[in-house]
C-alpha cells in the first residue's frame, strides 16, 4: 500500500470515528431525557391536552350526573397539568369545591393527609353519590319515552347512562329500544334482527330513522352492515305486522 493510500484510509477511519461518537452522545443524552422531554426537543408540538377546560366548582349536590361530571373533568384537567407535581393534585382540586362538599373534604383530609388525587375521587364519590344511584338511572331510563326526535331522546338517554358503570350493551340495546315511538322502534328491531348491532349502531340506525320519517314520511332501504334494512310495514305480511307491533309497545 503507498502512502496516499495510506493516508486516505486513515482519513476515512477519523471520520468514522467522530461519527460513531457522536452517535454514542446523542444515544446517551436521550437515555437520560424522559419520554416527556425527549418528544419536546426531538418534535415540539401542542399539548392538545393543555386546552381542557376547568371543571365546574362542586357543592356537594347528592346528584349522581354532578358528582361524575365533576370528577370525570377533575380528572381530566388534573391530568393535563403536566407541571403540576403529584403533591399537588389533591389540593388543587380541592379549591374547586365549596359550601358541604369543602366541609366535608375539610375533615376527610385531616385523615387522609397524603392521600393521592384518585384516593381523594373515590372517597368524594362514596360520600355523595346515593347509595341507589344507579339503579335510580336505570329505572328512569326504563320510564324514559321519546317524546319528540330521536336526537332528543337520544341526548336525555346519554345524559341519565353517565350515572352508570356497569351497563352492557345488551342491556342499554333493550332500554333504548323500549322508550322509541312505535314507528321508529319496529324499523330499529327489523335493523337489528340478529342482534348484532351494538348499542352506538342502534342510536345511528334509530337516527336516520326518525329523519327518513321527518323528511319523506316513508322508509329507504338502506345496508346496516349485517344484512338488514330497515323496511316499510307493507312489506311484512299480517301476522308478521301484528308480532312487530305488538314487540313495539
Amino acid at each position: 500500500m503507498n502512502d496516499s493510500n495510506l493516508e486516505e484510509l486513515l482519513s476515512t477511519v477519523a471520520v468514522l470515528r467522530d461519527q460513531v461518537n457522536n452517535l454514542n452522545a446523542r444515544l446517551a443524552e436521550r437515555e437520560r431525557l424522559t419520554p416527556v422531554e425527549e418528544d419536546r426537543k426531538v418534535s415540539p408540538v401542542l399539548n392538545v391536552y393543555s386546552i381542557v377546560s376547568k371543571p365546574d366548582k362542586f357543592d356537594g349536590t347528592r346528584k349522581a350526573t354532578h358528582v361524575k361530571t365533576f370528577t370525570g373533568k377533575m380528572r381530566d384537567f388534573i391530568r393535563c397539568q403536566t407541571n403540576l407535581p403529584p403533591e399537588d393534585h389533591v389540593k388543587v382540586a380541592a379549591s374547586y369545591l365549596t359550601k358541604s362538599a369543602y366541609v366535608w373534604f375539610s375533615k376527610w383530609a385531616k385523615q387522609n393527609p397524603y392521600a393521592e388525587l384518585e384516593a381523594f375521587l373515590t372517597a368524594l364519590e362514596l360520600h355523595f353519590l346515593p347509595s341507589n344511584s344507579a339503579q335510580e338511572a336505570r329505572d328512569r331510563l326504563n320510564a324514559l319515552k321519546q317524546r319528540s326526535s330521536v336526537k332528543e331522546y337520544v341526548e336525555k338517554f346519554l345524559e341519565i347512562l353517565e350515572e352508570i358503570d356497569d351497563a352492557q350493551d345488551s342491556e342499554l340495546k333493550t332500554l333504548f329500544l323500549r322508550g322509541l315511538k312505535k314507528e321508529v322502534q319496529i324499523q330499529a328491531r327489523l335493523a337489528d334482527r340478529g342482534g348484532f348491532l351494538s348499542f352506538d349502531e342502534l342510536q345511528e340506525v334509530a337516527l336516520d330513522v326518525d329523519s327518513i320519517l321527518f323528511q319523506n314520511g316513508h322508509f329507504k332501504p338502506r345496508n346496516f352492515g349485517n344484512g338488514a334494512a330497515p323496511m316499510d310495514l307493507s312489506n311484512l305480511d299480517l301476522e308478521d305486522q301484528e308480532r312487530y307491533r305488538r314487540e313495539g309497545r
